[in-house]
């Protein structure tokens, strides 16, 4: 890894941003029986982006009767990862998680084209493909994870021991 920082940087006569210098590709088995699901991440946005991703990209998995799969791509997906094992622990455990980045033996399957919309996953219901690594990103609809409330508020982090700053509390007088 130090060898491909180094490449990097001198490369780049900008400003280098360590946290976006890809990883060397991850070793994936190819041809098993198994089913994945994975997805291009917005890494470098913010919490909410993130749990949005996560819960959608579980949705989708178990929709299509797949395991959601998460490369950790470079240091901002390493990042992400980590804030979401803080908020909401138990969903990314659903996750299978792989250090490196997407093979190109893997290509990228076409869904959502446009930021922020929602895209049927039924279309790729009959796609025989091992790895879905789809195109799109954000994936910002509740349609996703439909009828899984329960669920994805189970995985959350008990809140009584997060530390939400200055933030107001609820008390017996006012509910926040």
């Amino acid at each position: 890894m130090l060898i491909t920082l180094t490449w990097y940087c001198m490369r780049t006569k900008d400003k280098v941003d360590v946290l976006r210098i890809p990883y060397p590709s991850a070793n994936v088995t190819i041809n098993t029986s198994k089913r994945y699901l994975s997805s291009n991440l917005a890494s470098i946005c913010q919490l909410g982006n993130h749990i949005f991703e996560f819960a959608s990209l579980y949705g989708l998995a178990k929709r299509l009767n797949r395991k959601p799969k998460f490369f950790i791509e470079n240091g901002s997906h390493r990042k992400m990862l980590e804030k979401g094992k803080s908020i909401i622990p138990g969903l990314v455990r659903k996750f299978l998680v792989i250090n490196g980045s997407v093979p190109h033996t893997i290509g990228n399957t076409s869904f959502q084209p446009t930021c922020c919309s929602y895209d049927d996953p039924m279309k790729l219901e009959n796609s025989q493909d091992e790895y879905l690594h789809l195109s799109g990103m954000f994936y910002q609809s509740w349609k996703y994870f439909v009828n899984m409330k329960e669920e994805l508020s189970s995985y959350l982090n008990d809140a009584k021991f997060m530390n939400f700053g200055s933030l107001p509390r609820s008390n017996p007088k006012t509910h926040v």
